[in-house]
């Protein structure tokens, strides 16, 4: 029988309490780049929600703005939501003497139409709706002042666009570069 040496023992493996350590920092360290990709994605949403919102904005200001400069006429409505123009142009073909354009920012909505006839009954094409833009939530007033306020031959507009982080705004004032040339405004029947 030969002798058993106790003194010698392979403890080459890890330990329990070792092992312990190395899942506990292993997922503190995973939970830090959790943390950091989480971040970077709401991120990402703000900016493109913002990007989304300058774009939106910044057309439908250009488009009020080319409408009012080049206007012979136009009214703000009561709620002071909506704008009407009329505009006298020289059209090549000789059809369609006048235009009308009408531009609404109530309900959570910017909206425009544009017709050759009563503004009344024209239909309204919808440019940012809260209900169908992924980015884009609500158009609405900016800090109480009106979306659109008329002074004689001047229109000052502003408005904002509420997006994943802070609201984009949007102010302006524009004047008409037209002299009145006559003719019915849109929006007499």
């Amino acid at each position: 029988m030969q002798p058993v040496n106790c003194a010698k023992r392979d403890d080459g493996g890890l330990g329990l309490i070792e092992l312990i350590i190395a899942i506990l920092v292993s997922t503190i360290v995973l939970a830090g780049i959790a943390t950091v990709l989480f971040n970077s994605w709401l991120t990402q949403n703000d900016v493109l929600s913002t990007s989304e919102a300058t774009t939106r904005g910044q057309l439908v200001s250009s488009q009020i703005e080319r409408a009012v400069r080049n206007a012979t006429d136009f009214k703000t409505e009561a709620s002071e939501t909506q704008l009407w123009v009329h505009t006298v142009y020289d059209n090549a073909t000789g059809t369609d003497p006048r235009t009308c354009q009408a531009f609404d920012l109530g309900g959570g909505k910017a909206q425009m139409t544009r017709t050759a006839a009563n503004l009344g009954t024209a239909a309204w094409t919808t440019w940012i709706d809260d209900d169908d833009q992924q980015w884009v939530v609500n158009v609405r007033a900016t800090d109480g002042k009106p979306m659109f306020h008329q002074d004689g031959r001047v229109l000052s507009y502003a408005f904002e666009i509420v997006t994943d982080s802070a609201p984009v705004k949007f102010e302006g004032e524009v004047s008409m570069r037209t002299a009145a040339t006559g003719g019915d405004p849109c929006w007499l029947p």
